[in-house]
């Protein structure tokens, strides 16, 4: 709900202009007589009382625009972000080291969606990883076989590649309107026709709902369009293993969550639009004693199976991780206030199930 007071002229607001962010605590249907009289007198009163039906973050639009630079979305403003700017320097845009990129979208997975790998010769069997949902541990390894060729028929001919060519001719003439490159459609993935097609080995799952991480393949592998794919730029030599760590901190999920929106039935908006507009902790902050102090500390993360965010945050090994990443970039006294925050977040995101 939008409440707004007419003005008599229409002026461009001032940087001290105040703006009211109020969450109400309650589903709707179920306020009593008394709690909407609260609620309403807690507008009116732009104050929060006693029975706490509603609670209030008070911006200047000079706050807002400031926060709106860091790339959170107006819906992270219902929450407490006090903290954001303290670290403002602590951070850089994911951009700096990485391209975003969503996935691939082949228009026709029956090509080259593999059932059993057996289907074309095995020079041309790639790997995809089709779904983030599924994987189980932040080490993961691509679901599915794909067909990945680069060569010309007359190429496959000479070379005896016989189930290959058989696959090609199998689609020929029954192609979707949608495919590209029908030409050499077979050439599609390996050409990178489908924009998405690179190899990638960094990831994160589109539209996540209570697991919110970053998972590392441990060998490069193609995308589809449901996985984010995240590249790194060649010129600044990015220690993928260390950015892979520092995503899943509790600042890299609150970035997910806040970049995002709330979808219905409770999934997060992180398309890949929105996750380029996140920012990391900024790794060449660290010394190298950092580093190999933050990778230590990750090493029993990555030997157990990703659980919920509110169940991460009660797990030791998940605690001493955040202690070591606050202590090195110096946030130790506000992770309480980031955790909650994040948990507070993903709670009434949630809370549309209920």
């Amino acid at each position: 709900m939008l409440f707004l007071s007419k003005k008599k002229t229409v002026l461009k607001p001032s940087n001290n202009h105040t703006v009211y962010f109020g969450l109400t605590h309650k589903k709707i249907e179920t306020w009593a007589d008394d709690e909407i009289n609260d609620i309403i007198n807690s507008i009116l009163l732009k104050k929060e009382l006693p029975k706490r039906n509603i609670t209030f973050k008070q911006y200047t639009y000079s706050d807002i625009q400031n926060y709106i630079l860091m790339n959170v979305s107006l819906n992270a403003l219902f929450y407490n972000i006090d903290w954001l700017p303290i670290l403002k320097d602590k951070l850089c845009p994911i951009t700096d080291l990485f391209d975003v990129v969503r996935g691939m979208k082949t228009a026709q997975d029956d090509i080259y969606y593999l059932k059993t790998g057996q289907e074309i010769d095995a020079p041309y069997i790639g790997n995809v990883l089709k779904s983030a949902k599924n994987i189980k541990t932040l080490i993961a390894s691509a679901d599915t076989k794909a067909f990945v060729c680069d060569k010309s028929k007359a190429e496959l001919s000479s070379l005896g590649h016989k189930r290959t060519l058989d696959w090609i001719k199998k689609f020929e003439g029954h192609l979707n309107k949608s495919m590209q490159n029908k030409g050499t459609f077979w050439n599609n993935i390996a050409d990178g026709t489908f924009p998405g097609s690179d190899d990638i080995r960094l990831f994160t799952g589109m539209n996540p709902e209570q697991r919110i991480f970053y998972g590392l393949l441990d060998k490069p592998a193609k995308i589809n369009q449901r996985v984010i794919g995240f590249i790194p730029h060649a010129e600044k030599d990015v220690n993928l293993e260390l950015c892979h760590a520092l995503l899943n901190s509790v600042i890299g999920v609150f970035y997910t969550e806040a970049v995002g929106f709330p979808k219905g039935l409770g999934a997060l908006d992180n398309c890949s639009k929105n996750v380029e507009k996140m920012f990391i902790l900024n790794p060449s902050l660290l010394s190298g004693e950092d580093v190999d102090r933050i990778l230590s500390a990750f090493q029993p993360l990555l030997k157990r199976e990703i659980m919920t965010t509110q169940q991460e945050y009660e797990q030791s090994d998940r605690r001493a991780f955040e202690e070591v990443v606050a202590d090195c970039f110096g946030y130790s006294q506000y992770f309480k206030q980031i955790k909650d925050c994040v948990l507070e977040m993903q709670r009434v995101r949630l809370s549309v199930r209920e």
